[in-house]
């Protein structure tokens, strides 16, 4: 998408206090970017009306479409009482985009109270500053005005780290691609945006125009995106199995019966413990089995139905937990200390991961699992 900048209040040099600051000169070619980024904004408004609202990626894309109709519609009203809602929408375009790329990668994500508040914030904090007559210095300005303006680079650091956080261990090999050009480089995109226009070229002419061209190819690029994947961009919660298509250079054909094929490795992950080592990759655990990666990521994708590699490993992890905590002779080991023996980092993670899979907390799971014995 795009990104909304301070800097489109005035899009001139001239100081954000001025009463009455000159109007940028739209020139035929910057009207004709508009319009072309308009016309893709139309499209991917089409497209994903017709996937359909029900995800939570779903909607937040449709909110960073609102926000680039904001981005594109504030140089045409910018002397206009519909300014201040233009430039509202096109503020949201950085925190929205980090809640859109958290929602698509992360399958656990659960959209915490604290990051719509902090988006909203960064988007009502520069409208008050605008309707309070845009107060120079002191500490209402830098609140108002200095810090949403921080923000937008905190959230397209948070969005790039949300696309990267699980790339290695993704098992589904569209949302892979998917990570790379539809939201790193689109997030690239913006951030680099932000920079040029709030710090590197600040005012500049040629970035009026420049700016609109680059939208609409970048525009154009995430509706090919949504018109080559229509169904495996919104629907990170999906758990059956995917396919994933081998690299044209594979000479190995894929078995008919991938839980079959995942035999092997069962035994070599439970043979050898390795679900209990801190930091095993899918790389690694294909190099243990001679086995391609890309082999392996198909297999456990299409054959358990695995979105992640952690969630695999995870299964073991809970499974060996589980039969020690139910373990008489292991009722003196504190929980914390089977936690990590079986390959958790944390309590917190291994808590949530054990209630995520029983439905109760490790502790109370002993104790269920312990009484009949004690009371026998």
């Amino acid at each position: 998408m795009i990104i909304a900048s301070r800097g489109h209040r005035n899009c001139n040099t001239m100081a954000p206090h001025d009463p009455s600051p000159a109007q940028p000169v739209l020139t035929p070619l910057t009207l004709l970017a508009i319009g072309a980024g308009f016309s893709q904004v139309l499209l991917s408004g089409a497209l994903l009306l017709s996937l359909g609202l029900e995800s939570r990626s779903g909607r937040l894309f449709a909110l960073l479409l609102l926000g680039a109709i904001g981005y594109l519609l504030t140089p045409l009203v910018n002397d206009g009482q519909g300014h201040p809602v233009m430039q509202a929408l096109a503020t949201s375009l950085p925190g929205v985009f980090w809640l859109f790329c958290a929602s698509l990668f992360d399958d656990h994500y659960t959209l915490p109270a604290w990051q719509p508040a902090l988006v909203i914030y960064s988007v009502v904090a520069p409208l008050a500053w605008h309707l309070l007559g845009q107060p120079a210095g002191g500490p209402l300005e830098w609140l108002l005005q200095d810090l949403p303006q921080l923000l937008e680079f905190v959230f397209m650091l948070l969005a790039l780290r949300a696309t990267f956080r699980y790339w290695r261990g993704d098992l589904v090999e569209v949302r892979r691609k998917l990570r790379v050009w539809f939201c790193a480089g689109t997030g690239v995109f913006m951030f680099s945006l932000i920079l040029s226009r709030e710090v590197l070229f600040a005012g500049a002419d040629w970035l009026q125009g420049a700016q609109y061209i680059a939208t609409a190819v970048v525009l154009l690029g995430i509706n090919i995106m949504l018109l080559r994947y229509p169904t495996r961009i919104f629907d990170p919660a999906r758990r059956e199995p995917e396919a994933t298509p081998p690299p044209a250079n594979a000479s190995k054909p894929v078995e008919d019966d991938p839980v079959e094929a995942l035999a092997p490795i069962r035994r070599l992950i439970m043979d050898q413990g390795i679900y209990r080592e801190h930091g095993m990759t899918i790389g690694r655990l294909a190099s243990a089995a001679e086995m391609p990666e890309y082999r392996l990521r198909q297999l456990i994708n299409s054959g358990l139905g695995y979105r992640n590699f952690n969630d695999f490993l995870n299964r073991f992890r809970i499974e060996e937990a589980s039969a020690r905590l139910a373990d008489p002779h292991q009722s003196h080991l504190p929980v914390l200390t089977i936690a990590l023996d079986v390959g958790f980092r944390s309590i917190s993670s291994f808590n949530k991961c054990f209630k995520d899979q029983h439905g109760v907390t490790p502790t109370t799971y002993r104790k269920n699992h312990l009484k009949p014995l004690e009371d026998d």
